[in-house]
């Protein structure tokens, strides 16, 4: 994700809030000595450079040299300081850009600069602060008004800021107050007097959220606020001023402080936790019960909605089978022509009527001559069978298709098939077709679920 406020204005005459914080938001300015260095440098940096005439004796190797001191970097009339607010975890400046892409090269010799010194106190190596330093351009005077109170007002108790400088309590070269303190009144007192009640009254709503644009890094105010009510309220800020239009001591920074921590204050009513998180989970177990039990319901209606078609195919599957069962007269002859039929593989007929007793003989003409008109049919079409072949077909309803021992839904089932199987063809007897289920086994199919297959023996 790329950095945010990283903008990087030349032309001259704007106005920008300039930060930067620790990296891993670690403490930069751990103690006071700290903070007067960087203020240090600051006030080198914009005063006006001064000029080493004279020059002083170095010792190397035992030799005496003579030579000037090596000055920093100045920007005196480059940039102008307005504002700034230092902490242990950062900084904030508002700098005006007097001559062009001067900020950019100040921030960067006074964040080098600093690091420098931090690492060799504190013995430690590598970069120091959280990448590229920020900037936000500032486009108003009500907004350039709004950051200045803003900064001014961070940790009133214990100030490393430019508050001082702004109700009149000191005032330092190197920080222009005029720009801001202008747009107030020009009466320099009235300014102070304006610009210490603005303090002392806090920020509204409104300008709450403006902060969160123009100092996105400090815009919890809400949060700083609450913080400050733990802090020593008893440390003077500065000493007395003599000004018959505002009273500036110790005494009445505090005051203002405590009554913009009193008007600010949100009284929140502490309230248990314990009881709700009690609730919500014996709520979540009640509906979690009632969960599963709805889904134990569902599966089992429709488990017991599946056996019920199940039957009823079943069931629908026999009623139609019935219809193409024989009449009982048809049934004892086709069970005695059944016993018959596995006399042999391919019997003659002297083999076959040797097999038939004298009674069977003139018990009944007429199931004698079926039951040779059965036998030879038989032995035709055994020996014709590898000319035919049955292709099963099922229902739209049913896709199974039963195979039984007997041309009979009340005789025994001997095998399932689905539609596309073939077996070969033996013969058909009524509403069945008698097929070859296996090498030794012979089963009947109903006809409608057959489809009749013949290839030409002269092809053989």
């Amino acid at each position: 994700m790329p950095a945010k406020n990283i903008l990087r204005v030349k032309n001259e005459g704007v106005i920008l809030h300039v930060y930067n914080e620790g990296i891993e938001k670690k403490e930069i300015f751990p103690d006071e000595e700290d903070r007067n260095t960087f203020v240090k440098y600051l006030s080198e940096y914009l005063s006006p450079a001064s000029e080493e005439t004279t020059k002083k004796a170095f010792f190397v190797n035992g030799r005496t040299y003579l030579g000037k001191i090596r000055m920093p970097k100045n920007y005196y009339k480059k940039v102008a300081l307005l504002c700034y607010c230092i902490k242990p975890k950062s900084f904030n400046l508002i700098v005006e850009q007097l001559s062009a892409n001067s900020v950019e090269r100040f921030v960067r010799s006074l964040c080098t600069r600093y690091s420098m010194y931090f690492n060799k106190k504190y013995a430690r190596t590598g970069t120091l602060f959280r990448g590229p330093y920020k900037s936000i351009q500032i486009n108003n005077s009500s907004d350039l008004y709004l950051l200045s109170r803003y900064l001014n007002s961070i940790d009133i108790n214990h100030p490393k800021n430019s508050l001082a400088e702004y109700i009149g309590e000191k005032t330092t070269p190197w920080i222009s107050t005029q720009k801001i303190l202008n747009s107030i009144s020009e009466d320099i007192q009235k300014a102070y007097a304006q610009y210490a009640f603005d303090i002392k009254q806090g920020f509204s709503n409104l300008e709450k959220e403006r902060l969160k644009i123009i100092a996105p890094a400090e815009n919890e105010i809400d949060s700083r606020n609450h913080s400050e009510e733990t802090k020593n309220t008893n440390s003077e800020v500065c000493p007395a001023d003599n000004s018959a239009d505002i009273e500036v001591n110790s005494r009445s920074i505090n005051t203002w402080s405590q009554n913009l921590r009193n008007n600010n204050r949100i009284n929140i009513p502490i309230v248990r936790r314990t009881p709700e998180l009690f609730f919500a989970t014996i709520a979540f177990m009640v509906l979690f019960g009632i969960g599963m039990q709805n889904i134990r319901a569902q599966e089992y209606q429709q488990s017991t909605k599946n056996k019920i078609i199940d039957k009823e195919i079943i069931q629908i599957n026999q009623n139609d089978a019935k219809h193409l069962s024989p009449t009982p007269s048809e049934r004892d002859k086709i069970e005695k022509l059944a016993e018959t039929a596995n006399i042999a593989q391919n019997p003659t007929e002297e083999v076959l009527a040797a097999n038939l007793t004298e009674k069977d003989k003139n018990s009944d003409s007429e199931i004698t001559s079926n039951h040779h008109f059965h036998l030879n049919q038989n032995i035709y079409n055994q020996q014709n069978s590898a000319k035919k072949t049955v292709v099963l077909k099922s229902d739209e309803e049913n896709p199974i298709i039963y195979i039984y021992k007997y041309p009979s839904t009340d005789s025994e089932v001997i095998g399932i098939a689905v539609a596309g199987d073939r077996y070969g063809y033996i013969s058909t007897i009524g509403q069945w077709q008698e097929i070859k289920f296996n090498i030794t086994t012979i089963g009947f199919v109903p006809v409608h679920n057959t489809e009749i297959e013949e290839s030409d023996p002269n092809l053989n």
